[in-house]
């Protein structure tokens, strides 16, 4: 059994959202989701659903599309201790179009932002945010 919290906040302060290709991407919070895996993967008390039953399922969702949440996938398959339990965690990322109509665990929501970026606005932006947020079955990571 564990105790994560239903919403939990993760800071990345140095990160810094920049354009490559007209498509967004923040590297240093690249890093952060990928360490944050590694630490619910390497926890015994994180790693199961809170009922033991069985491998907590991780679903990392990109609000700002596929240059992000492809930089995250190239890592997290780069990473052998992570690639070598996609499989047991269902581990998956992408957009929150890949992940309608599915649910994880976990969802780590991938927020590209910076503390200079224009904040994600209009009906589409909340229609992303809200299928992101409702894909957790027992908690968020912002």
């Amino acid at each position: 059994s564990h105790t994560l919290k239903p919403l939990n906040l993760r800071l990345v302060p140095n990160g810094v959202c920049r354009t490559v290709n007209s498509k967004k991407v923040n590297d240093e919070e690249v890093e952060e989701v990928v360490k944050l895996v590694r630490e619910l993967l390497n926890n015994p008390k994180l790693c199961r659903t809170a009922d033991g039953d069985r491998a907590l399922s991780i679903g990392i969702i990109s609000l700002w599309g596929e240059a992000q949440s492809g930089k995250i996938w190239g890592k997290l398959c780069g990473d052998a201790g992570i690639f070598a339990r996609m499989e047991e965690h269902r581990i998956e990322c992408g957009d929150s179009l890949d992940f309608q109509g599915s649910e994880h665990d976990v969802v780590i929501l991938s927020m590209v932002a910076d503390s200079k970026s224009i904040a994600l606005s209009g009906n589409r932006a909340m229609q992303n945010f809200n299928v992101a947020m409702s894909r957790a079955r027992e908690a968020v990571f912002l």
